[in-house]
């Protein structure tokens, strides 16, 4: 069923929609509750349940590097990539290691798709930050901005 709704104007920077009460009465939805909104296609989707946003398709993994060498464990970080995961936590004992904490580091910066998002001597937590439904516009013109003062910064000591 299609219904036509009237866009009112709302202040100077917001407009405003009703919502169909049976809709509203479909997905117990009360006036004051909250609503979630997404763009997709050109299209406003509202849902009365965030959960429904969320990416289903989330996958995590561990990656143990006691015992293994920088290799392997590139190889096994490269190899969940490939196989759809987009939060790698890599952790062990050997990470207080700071020559291969390092080696790790460095190599993991070579992907342009990583962002590790948390490193201390016990673990190291990196993001698929290129996975399209949870890019944050904000964050990467954040993360561009850093990346363009932190060059500055090394010209100007040189």
């Amino acid at each position: 069923m299609i219904e036509s709704r009237k866009i009112i104007e709302f202040g100077k920077t917001s407009s405003i929609i009703s919502l169909p009460k049976s809709w509203m009465l479909e997905n117990k939805v009360n006036n004051g509750d909250t609503v979630y909104l997404s763009v997709s296609d050109e299209k406003l989707i509202v849902d009365s349940k965030l959960r429904n946003f969320e990416k289903k398709d989330r996958k995590e993994i561990i990656i143990n590097v006691d015992d293994k060498s920088v290799d392997t464990i590139i190889r096994e970080l490269v190899s969940s990539y490939i196989n759809d995961y987009n939060l790698f936590i890599i952790k062990g004992r050997s990470l207080k290691n700071e020559q291969l904490s390092k080696k790790i580091r460095e190599t993991l910066s070579l992907f342009m798709v990583f962002e590790i998002i948390e490193n201390d001597e016990n673990e190291i937590v990196v993001k698929d930050f290129l996975n399209y439904n949870d890019v944050d516009f904000f964050d990467v013109i954040k993360r561009s901005s850093d990346f363009i003062k932190n060059m500055f910064e090394i010209c100007l000591k040189n």
